[in-house]
């Protein structure tokens, strides 16, 4: 349900239409294939209409001395990957290692007055336990701007 939805006419370009949001406290996984992590749907009153993706969330990767990790965080519209963060570490125990924070700023045009679905996926580069947390949740936040 949208947290807000404002009425488009008279409203000039870029003006936020509808905004939906969702959370979710932590998510592990421990795989070379994506795993989802957190989806959300947005219904776009226009087919010119433009969607800012907003996603925040901390990464941990469970270390090994001098062992290098990869972290993969993609956001994906019905199918299509709309954008892929990366990141590296060299373990420094064999604990959780702080990977570092995900912020996704993605702007994105689906072109359709069809609900579009935006997943939130992630993996690893080996059978290292990963888990994705935040301060306050991970979050997913889809904002509907006039073109």
């Amino acid at each position: 349900m949208p947290i807000s939805k404002i009425e488009a006419a008279g409203r000039g370009t870029g003006a936020v239409i509808q905004v939906v949001r969702t959370s979710l406290a932590s998510a592990g996984f421990s795989s070379t294939s994506y795993v989802s992590i957190l989806s959300q749907a947005i219904t776009p009153i226009s087919n010119t209409s433009k969607i800012l993706v907003l996603f925040n969330a901390t990464g941990y990767i469970q270390g090994g001395a001098s062992v290098y990790r990869t972290f993969r965080v993609r956001v994906v519209r019905d199918g299509t990957v709309i954008k892929v963060n990366e990141q590296g570490i060299v373990g420094s125990n064999n604990g959780w290692e702080y990977t570092a924070n995900f912020t996704s700023i993605t702007y994105d045009s689906p072109a359709t007055t069809a609900a579009v679905t935006y997943n939130i996926q992630a993996n690893t580069d080996g059978t290292a336990a990963a888990m994705l947390s935040g301060t306050n949740n991970i979050e997913l936040i889809l904002m509907e701007i006039a073109a």
